[in-house]
């Protein structure tokens, strides 16, 4: 294998991350507003699907996205020791590009994801003070 040809799997691994925060994101952000809001359009949610969506659909997201960039990150990282030692040096540059890339779209998801879950237990907890009282 020569550094040429890691160079599209490297760019394919980083439109993969960028493309996988953004496309999640969305979802997750139509979650977190269904949580918060305990509705959707004219459907309304009790406290106990409300508690479901985070732990079934918007938790499992947020890991995803972390996890996978990560992942893609330790990939860009150890894909120039696929070539020989002579051809390791050209194929650092990309790598290290990319893997910084993917590590930090994790890494930046991670406390925006914390926030978010912060703010939905928080409506969640407001909305069962309102119950009770």
């Amino acid at each position: 294998m020569e550094p040429k040809d890691l160079l599209f799997p490297l760019i394919g691994a980083l439109w993969a991350s960028g493309n996988l925060i953004f496309s999640v994101m969305v979802e997750a952000n139509k979650i977190r507003d269904r949580v918060i809001l305990g509705r959707d359009g004219n459907l309304t949610f009790d406290i106990e699907h409300r508690k479901m969506m985070i732990r079934n659909d918007w938790l499992p997201f947020a890991a995803f996205v972390t996890f996978a960039c990560l992942g893609f990150g330790t990939l860009a990282f150890g894909s120039p020791y696929l070539l020989a030692k002579t051809d390791q040096a050209s194929a650092w540059p990309i790598a290290i590009l990319v893997g910084v890339a993917s590590v930090l779209m994790g890494l930046i998801w991670t406390p925006s994801a914390y926030r978010d879950l912060t703010a939905m237990r928080r409506s969640i907890a407001q909305a069962t003070d309102e119950g009770n009282a």
